[in-house]
């Protein structure tokens, strides 16, 4: 068995679980906080089997660059909900109202795609925030 941390969607394994259990990542009043948690099977931290189990129902699926994606967004992380896709393609995929919206969540979501080099037009346009 190969170096866990090494296997190309490591990163994404341990992001999701640090988006669903460490209070202190910036992301986790997203995830953890509103009870958005991993699944049994990929959260066995004996020996990362949980690590080994993702790769086993997610890498045959995976293309370079991709992004984890939660089918439906209420639900949390199991080989059922979710998926790999482009980071275009989950943006696309975010569900904005017409309601006001902080200025806390337009600067966290000015940040993340401004992270993917996107442009404000492109941010305007995907989002529907008023910028």
């Amino acid at each position: 068995m190969s170096c866990a941390t090494s296997h190309r969607i490591y990163s994404n394994w341990h992001s999701m679980m640090t988006r669903c259990y460490n209070d202190w990542h910036q992301s986790y009043r997203f995830y953890g906080a509103k009870g958005i948690l991993v699944c049994e099977r990929w959260r066995d931290r004996a020996w990362h089997r949980g690590f080994w189990n993702f790769v086993e129902d997610m890498n045959t699926t995976y293309f370079e660059k991709a992004t984890l994606d939660r089918i439906d967004s209420s639900l949390g992380y199991s080989p059922e909900n979710c998926r790999w896709t482009t980071w275009k393609q989950q943006l696309a995929n975010r569900k904005f109202t017409n309601k006001e919206v902080s200025k806390e969540e337009k600067e966290r979501v000015w940040r993340f795609y401004k992270e993917y080099n996107y442009s404000l037009m492109d941010i305007k346009q995907l989002t529907k925030l008023p910028y």
